[in-house]
């Protein structure tokens, strides 16, 4: 499907814009780093990169090395300002993606905040023993100069004929852009395909087996139910449950109880499955739905291998630590 011709016009205007904004901040010395050292990860395309994962995987393997805390913007919450996310947060209040990460990863401080420099300078306050900072998104927020910035791209967005930036196509950068970031990984790529010249790393993701949510226990893929997904791109999981009836809400959407007493009326006593960001955003109201499963989802490395690419990483944590002259012992 070709983009419209009227969205094809407004391309110029959007890149344009987007160059003049970014040059006036360097300019005019607003783009500045933060109090704590930071990293910061985004996509090149408008979602469906899998984002949060990543965060989850470098959150996860970082954290062995030194003290970390993640911090998010808080996207899609009815909130706003500075707080703390615990696992029992309200995800309107602190916003499903970075609910998801704290109970993911319920030993990392998880933070919300729109404004980031500020964010990081209150988390230095309050968490001293923090030593770098996680940006969840980020990577054009130009207010915040990061220490180091790992761009995202999905194997599916980089085959797919719409290469065009927005608001004619889902780039928020042109690919070509990829070398201004300190690394650029390829994310959902094919487990038995090569890993193409280019990239610093790709990876692949690994589902399943559906988990009640109540009991832990293994549920069977048969019968089939309904597939709950509100993200930006869902194909993988359609693809791993294809026989189930794929209900689909809008990214970062929330449930009230009426929506979710019209979708158990949906299901008809058959399992709802969904995935942890989805359930992260039902809150309070998961008693409604009885028959309720998560589909887990994580991601690996296809190249280099996970050994390599954690001291890839320790690398560039070590190298930026070094020129701000300071000293951090790694954790044992």
């Amino acid at each position: 499907m070709r983009p419209s011709p009227w969205f094809l016009a407004f391309v110029p205007f959007y890149r344009l814009g987007f160059l003049i904004h970014s040059a006036a901040i360097r300019t005019f010395g607003q783009r500045q780093p933060a109090v704590l050292p930071t990293l910061v990860v985004g996509n090149l395309t408008a979602g469906g990169s899998g984002k949060t994962p990543m965060v989850m995987y470098l959150a996860k393997t970082l954290s062995t090395h030194r003290s970390l805390a993640v911090l998010s913007r808080g996207y899609g919450r009815k909130k706003s300002g500075i707080r703390e996310v615990f696992t029992q947060s309200n995800p309107q209040h602190v916003g499903d993606e970075a609910l998801e990460i704290k109970r993911a990863l319920p030993q990392i401080p998880v933070v919300v905040g729109e404004n980031r420099r500020a964010a990081v300078a209150w988390i230095q306050k309050t968490m001293p023993q923090v030593q770098w900072i996680l940006l969840d998104d980020g990577l054009q927020h130009h207010a915040l100069k990061p220490d180091l910035s790992i761009c995202l791209l999905s194997f599916p967005a980089l085959n797919a004929p719409n290469k065009y930036v927005l608001p004619a196509g889902p780039w928020r950068q042109p690919l070509s852009d990829r070398r201004h970031f300190t690394l650029s990984m390829l994310t959902k790529h094919p487990a038995d395909f090569p890993c193409p010249q280019g990239w610093d790393a790709c990876f692949y993701e690994e589902m399943g087996p559906l988990q009640d949510v109540r009991t832990g226990q293994e549920i069977p893929l048969t019968p089939t139910g309904l597939l709950l997904t509100g993200l930006a791109e869902a194909q993988s999981l359609v693809a791993f449950l294809p026989d189930w009836e794929h209900v689909e809400l809008n990214d970062h959407a929330f449930l009230n109880p009426k929506d979710i007493e019209a979708l158990s009326k949906r299901a008809g006593g058959r399992c709802i499955a969904t995935t942890a960001k989805d359930l992260a955003r039902l809150g309070n109201n998961l008693q409604l739905l009885p028959h309720l499963a998560v589909l887990p989802l994580s991601i690996k490395p296809l190249f280099p291998s996970e050994t390599n690419l954690n001291q890839i990483l320790l690398n560039h944590v070590e190298r930026i630590e070094r020129s701000r002259g300071i000293s951090a012992p790694r954790m044992e």
